[in-house]
C-alpha cells in the first residue's frame, strides 16, 4: 500500500475505536443501571445497538472534523497540498487542532510536528 492509503485507513481505524469506546461506556453503564446483563438479555441486540452508536458517533466526529478543517483553512492556519507529497502543516495556535489532524488524516495526509 502507498502512504497516503495507510495514513487514511490508520486515521480511520483511530477513529473507529475512539467512537467505540466513547459509546461502550454509556451502553454498559445503562445495561448495568436497568440490570439488563444477566441471561435474559440477548447479547446480540446489545452488540447491534453499541455498533449502531459508535457508527453514529463516528459519522459525527468525521462531521465535526470536516467543519474544523473549513474554519482552519478559512483563518490560514493549515497548509495541505498533494504536491507536497500528502505533507500538511497546522499552526500551533490552531483552534480544534485535533479534528484537524483527523481530517487531514482521513484523507491520506500526514501532519509536520
Amino acid at each position: 500500500m502507498k502512504g497516503p492509503t495507510l495514513t487514511a485507513l490508520r486515521a480511520s481505524i483511530v477513529l473507529f475505536s475512539i467512537s467505540t469506546g466513547v459509546t461502550l461506556a454509556p451502553c454498559i453503564g445503562v445495561a448495568l443501571i436497568f440490570d439488563l446483563l444477566g441471561d435474559n438479555f440477548p447479547a446480540l441486540v446489545f452488540q447491534t445497538s453499541s455498533f449502531l452508536l459508535a457508527s453514529l458517533v463516528m459519522l459525527l466526529l468525521r462531521w465535526h472534523a470536516w467543519q474544523a478543517y473549513g474554519s482552519a483553512l478559512a483563518m490560514h492556519k493549515v497548509r495541505a497540498a498533494e504536491e507536497t507529497g500528502f505533507l500538511a502543516s497546522i499552526d500551533i495556535d490552531c483552534p480544534h487542532a485535533w479534528l484537524v489532524q483527523l481530517h487531514l488524516g482521513l484523507h491520506g495526509y500526514r501532519c509536520r510536528d
